[in-house]
């Protein structure tokens, strides 16, 4: 930061994997990776928001950054200050960490097709990690990290005869 500048940084991420079932049989297996970086750039009542996309490689993603900051410190100037900037006034860092490792998503579609046999089966299973964090200049850092899991399903008997359910959770 330059003389005079704040900054508020967010990341929303997660890693997912999910499974479609149809028939008793895996349709679809597919895997979600999402990383995203809000970087706002304050100084005096302005302030400008870039979103960008991360890798998860530092050695790629830092110099992406720092591009994003250079980019907000170009365009603080042509802003208006903006007379509803609301700063915090106190630090109120927080760390809630919920994750335990859950069952290989294969694994786990493995059994629930296995249990089902020979009936119709349609569902979806996804699965996996969820983490938000914050931190600003002056010093706060908030972070949550969870794991979870939903499994919802039907299993089909004839025409509308069918029964449907969710199982979802942390372990």
């Amino acid at each position: 930061l330059r003389a005079g500048e704040r900054y508020t940084a967010t990341l929303e991420a997660e890693q997912t994997d999910f499974v479609r079932m149809n028939r008793g049989r895996v349709r679809q297996p597919g895997t979600v990776a999402q990383r995203y970086l809000y970087v706002r750039l304050i100084n005096g009542a302005r302030h400008a928001l870039h979103m960008t996309k991360l890798t998860g490689y530092l050695a790629v993603d830092a110099p992406a950054v720092r591009d994003v900051v250079a980019g907000l410190r170009s365009a603080l100037p042509e802003l208006a200050d903006d007379p509803l900037l609301l700063l915090p006034a106190t630090v109120q860092s927080s760390r809630d960490i919920r994750s335990t490792p859950l069952t290989a998503s294969a694994e786990v579609v493995e059994d629930v097709l296995s249990a089902a046999g020979d009936l119709d089966l349609v569902g979806i299973y996804a699965a996996g990690p969820v983490w938000r964090g914050f931190a600003n200049s002056e010093g706060q850092r908030n972070w949550h990290e969870t794991t979870s899991f939903n499994l919802e399903w039907s299993l089909y008997h004839r025409a509308d005869k069918a029964v449907k359910t969710t199982h979802a959770g942390f372990a």
